[in-house]
């Protein structure tokens, strides 16, 4: 199965408590949860994203958005997974941005194209490299 939400801000109790559902618990790693932005990967957080594959029945993925911190992201290791390039976070993977990638599910593989980040309405609000980052906007490049 391939399920999709997005926008937990850091807050992954939706899903343990998805894996722990009546639907949830029948999911293995075999099938693919992917959070659609704003994930909520930032310094504080990373200690839980490494916890979480070991609390979770399914493979997580996840695509930035313009509330997930670059410099952090990009310090992960990179690794050719589903087609593409991900960086490995304790077995959660993000879908860096820009590649095309094959999700497998018991139909057949789903292919998708990930662009990423997303332009922040709010940005005069915050501060350029502390908590807003030039790199979250989507250019040209991303979409090509």
């Amino acid at each position: 199965m391939l399920y999709v939400t997005g926008d937990l801000h850091g807050d992954f109790s939706p899903l343990i408590n998805f894996a722990n559902s009546k639907e949830g618990r029948h999911l293995q790693k075999t099938d693919h949860v992917i959070v659609l932005g704003d994930f909520g990967i930032w310094p504080e957080t990373v200690g839980a994203v490494r916890e979480l594959d070991g609390k979770l029945n399914f493979t997580l993925l996840f695509i930035e958005g313009n509330h997930d911190h670059p410099t952090v992201l990009e310090s992960f290791p990179k690794q050719r997974l589903f087609g593409g390039e991900v960086h490995n976070i304790g077995g959660v993977y993000h879908l860096c941005r820009s590649g095309i990638y094959s999700i497998p599910t018991e139909n057949g593989d789903i292919r998708i194209a990930v662009c990423g980040g997303g332009d922040s309405k709010d940005k005069e609000k915050r501060t350029d490299g502390v908590d807003w980052f030039e790199e979250e906007a989507v250019t040209e490049a991303d979409v090509q």
